[in-house]
């Protein structure tokens, strides 16, 4: 189970998560990246918890990826880094061969 914790105050943002995967039945790893931070200028982290492959590739893989289409200037607000994150991971599906694969990284990003 993850634990993360995001706290907001007028001077900033502090963001916190374990970095304990299981994979398998019990098998436990102490090095999961759970949260991702975005370059400047874009002043927004992305925080996952679940699964850590996604078609056998790091979510920071997918993350990372789509990072370098944001470009130069920040999104408006968090739900359009959302829908661009979601609409990124619907058109490229070089990374996903078969559409059940897609639909399932889409459920799970949503």
């Amino acid at each position: 189970m993850t634990s993360q914790i995001v706290i907001l105050n007028g001077y900033g943002v502090a963001l916190a998560s374990d970095s304990v995967v299981t994979l398998g039945e019990s098998r436990t790893y102490d090095t999961a990246e759970k949260v991702i931070p975005l370059p400047l200028p874009h002043r927004m982290a992305v925080l996952h918890s679940g699964a850590v492959l996604i078609g056998n590739l790091p979510y920071s893989v997918f993350v990372g990826e789509w990072v370098r289409q944001l470009g130069p200037k920040p999104l408006r607000n968090a739900e359009a880094y959302q829908n661009s994150f979601q609409d990124w991971l619907a058109n490229n599906q070089q990374w996903f061969s078969p559409d059940a694969e897609k639909n399932d990284v889409l459920r799970f990003v949503r």
